[in-house]
Formats: C-alpha cells, sequence, structure tokens
C-alpha cells in the first residue's frame, strides 16, 4: 500500500478544503507523522484525484487545502460486476478485496439457497466491512473507483439489471462450455459493455437458482473440469474478463 495516497469521500469536501478523519488520519497523523506544508495524494469514490496540502493536524482530523484536481481516468471497456453468493467471513473478505484488484466495478452478494451465511446475519457490520476492504483495495491497486457493494439479493432479483445477454454468465460445476470460449468469440465479434458472472456457494446453486438463471437470459459456462473453491472461481472468471476484455 502506498503511504501518500489517501480516501476521502465527496461529502468530506467543502470547497478546496477537506477533514481527514478514522483510519486515514491515524494513518497520516501517527504512522507517516505529516506536518502542515506536506503535500499527499487523495482520491474519492468516484475516482477523482486530488494533491492536497497538510494544513493542521490533530488526534481526530487532519485538515488539507486541496490544490489540484484530476477527474476520474476513464473506466474500464467492459464494466465487470460480480454476483457472488454469500460465503464465510474471511472468504467473502477474500473475494472482496481480490475482486476490486481485479476490476470489478461492483459486487453484488448474492443470498443463495444453499449459501451456509445468511442475509440478515449482522449485515450492517459486514456491509461497513466489505466498504472498508474495497477502498483498501482500490488504493492499494490504483483502480479508478471504489466500485459499489449492494445489500445481498436473490438469485430472482438480478432479473432487473442492465447488462446485456451477451454480458450474462452464471458458473456451474454441470458442465457447460468454457467461460473462455464465450469470451473469445463475443457475437458479431463485438465485447459486451457491461458483464455480469454469478458464482454460487460451496454447496453449488439449487436446481430453482439453475432454472432462475436460465428465464433470466444467463449463460452456463464452466471454468474447466475441476471443481474449484467458490473464492477460486470468482478470482479465475474475474482474471479471465480481465486479460481477454480489458486489457
Amino acid at each position: 500500500m502506498t503511504s501518500d495516497h489517501f480516501f476521502i469521500p465527496k461529502k468530506a469536501i467543502a470547497g478546496d478544503s477537506v477533514d481527514i478523519t478514522g483510519p486515514e488520519n491515524r494513518h497520516l497523523a501517527l504512522v507517516l507523522r505529516v506536518r502542515p506544508g506536506d503535500e499527499v495524494r487523495l482520491f474519492d469514490e468516484d475516482g477523482a484525484r486530488y494533491r492536497g496540502r497538510i494544513e493542521a493536524v490533530a488526534r481526530d482530523r487532519t485538515r488539507l487545502t486541496l490544490i489540484e484536481k484530476h477527474a476520474a481516468p476513464d473506466g474500464p471497456r467492459v464494466r465487470v460486476a460480480l454476483g457472488q453468493a454469500l460465503l464465510k467471513n474471511k472468504a467473502m473478505d477474500f473475494v472482496v478485496q481480490k475482486a476490486v484488484e481485479l476490476g470489478a466495478v461492483e459486487i453484488v452478494p448474492l443470498a443463495a439457497e444453499r449459501s451456509v451465511v445468511r442475509s440478515d446475519d449482522g449485515w450492517e457490520r459486514k456491509a461497513a466491512r466489505w466498504a472498508r476492504i474495497a477502498r483498501e483495495a482500490a488504493k492499494q491497486s490504483r483502480r479508478a473507483a471504489v466500485p459499489a457493494i449492494g445489500r445481498p439479493v436473490m438469485v430472482g432479483g438480478l432479473a432487473g439489471r442492465s447488462e446485456p445477454p451477451d454480458g450474462r454468465f452464471v458458473l456451474t460445476e454441470k458442465g457447460g462450455p468454457p467461460l473462455k470460449a464465450f469470451l473469445l468469440a463475443p457475437p458479431q465479434g463485438r465485447t459486451p459493455d457491461a458483464v455480469l458472472v454469478a458464482v454460487g456457494p460451496e454447496g453449488g446453486w439449487s436446481p430453482a437458482e439453475e432454472a432462475s438463471f436460465a428465464g433470466q437470459g444467463f449463460r452456463a459456462a464452466s471454468l474447466g473440469a475441476g471443481v474449484l473453491r467458490a473464492e477460486t472461481a470468482a478470482l479465475s472468471a474475474l482474471t479471465l474478463i480481465d486479460q481477454l476484455w480489458n486489457s
């Protein structure tokens, strides 16, 4: 993690002034021990970049003046959303972190029938932790923006999403063409603008969920003959999409 690159929420900016609080302030004040006049780099949730000058340092906040701003860089050619069935804490934390590093612009937690973790189990606490992990991963990997992480939804709740049919994939252990084959030969030779790839829980999708995916236009895809852990499958799929469609 770079020591001079810090997250600021847009709502904290007032004109050309901003106060940094919480963990970012502790890093500035107690780890880096910045002083008035020092300059640091900053970014917000939309990916805009700033150069800031330290004006005052206190235990609870660091005040800066913004002396330079750059609009967010262009996003990826194909916007990739990961629909991840809820996993146990450490596994889900890992998926969130690595999905951000691999360029996912959104993470959609899925309340799958066979998920061990329930969607109402300490949701607010989990949402705050995932948001923090996503910010730190975006900061470390210099991604353009911090991905959105919504509330858990059922598989049937994906019907209203905007991804086109050629950009909807569901990973399955029951065969199906390799995901790579879809990516190497997109319809009409054109990649879609947006992709949603759904990854199931350790117990796999239920028959009702598989039918729901099919009814919503998702294409069943595999990652080979082996059976991968859910977190491994998610990162394998995101890596393939990033390398073949966004590199």
